[in-house]
Formats: structure tokens, sequence, C-alpha cells
């Protein structure tokens, strides 16, 4: 019970603090290759193959880089549960750099979302979760916003798709 309070704590306050950002040089395709094998370890534990590719282009961007660690790794805790509660499959996290803006995605083959729940994902402490406080994606969208940008769940056949998107400011 300590420790479930614990990881409710810090996700409010992440939540709490989400909207302010220092923007400075970072190198995003590296954040990601980062969290992709971080994430491609622990999917291994729970029968979950993840994927992971970002664009040279986002080698020198200007960004929040504590936000956005944050908001992907929000993004990609939820596909690779979703994943292992459905019996195992794929997540792929995606960065990339599209006529001006620079898009991360994480997208999977899980369960998906049901159609009368989508309007209501982003919403702070809602979860459809036994154990959770409902702010993952509530701090993901935020940092997007924070940056000029949006989240967003994109339809699929199957599973999920959320793309993350906000204007490419390439550092000098």
């Amino acid at each position: 019970e300590a420790h479930s309070s614990g990881e409710m704590l810090a996700a409010f306050l992440s939540y709490a603090k989400s909207g302010d950002v220092a923007p400075k040089e970072v190198n995003l395709s590296s954040l990601i290759n980062e969290l992709g094998q971080f994430f491609t370890e622990a999917g291994e534990k729970e029968n979950v193959k993840v994927s992971y590719s970002s664009d040279s282009a986002l080698q020198s961007v200007l960004a929040d880089e504590s936000s956005l660690r944050h908001a992907i790794t929000n993004l990609m805790w939820n596909a690779v549960q979703a994943v292992s509660q459905a019996g195992g499959g794929n997540v792929e996290l995606k960065g990339a750099a599209k006529g001006g803006l620079i898009e991360i995605s994480v997208e999977d083959d899980g369960p998906g979302i049901p159609k009368e729940k989508r309007e209501k994902i982003f919403e702070a402490f809602y979860t459809t979760k036994e154990k959770g406080a409902g702010l993952g994606l509530a701090v993901a969208k935020k940092a997007a916003q924070s940056h000029g940008g949006k989240l967003e769940l994109d339809d699929t056949q199957e599973g999920c798709l959320f793309v993350l998107s906000f204007p490419l400011k390439e550092s000098k």
C-alpha cells in the first residue's frame, strides 16, 4: 500500500507541475532510443515485443526533456500493460519530423479503448484500471499542450495509436 500510495503521489505531483516547461536543446532521438531500450527489457518479462525508431532530424530540438520523458513513459507503460494483460503482443515507439512538426507515436495491438470511454481518457483522475491514479494520459496531454501541440488517439484496426505532436523548433 505504501508503494502504491507513493506512485500515486508521484503521478499527482507530475501532473501538478506538468504545465511548466523549460525548453533547451534536447537530443530527442537519444531519449526515444533510451526509453525504447528500457521498455524492450521491461516488455520481455510481460510477453510484449517492443520496437522503436526515430529520425536523425530529432537530434537537436528545443523542448523540455523532463516533460516529454514523463509523457512518453506514461504512454509506453499504458501500452505495455494493455498488451501484457491481453496475453502479449507488440508495442511500437516512433519519433519523426513531419512537415514542421515532431510526432511521437506509441502504437500497440492490445485490446484498444472502447468508443464510449475515449472522450474521458484524457481527463485527470479518470482511469479504467483497478490500480491507477488516472493521470498518465492527462500528464502526456499537458506536456504536448505546453509545447504548443496536442495528444490524440487515432483509430486503428485493433489496439491503440497515440500521437503526441508539437511544432519542430531546431536548436541552432
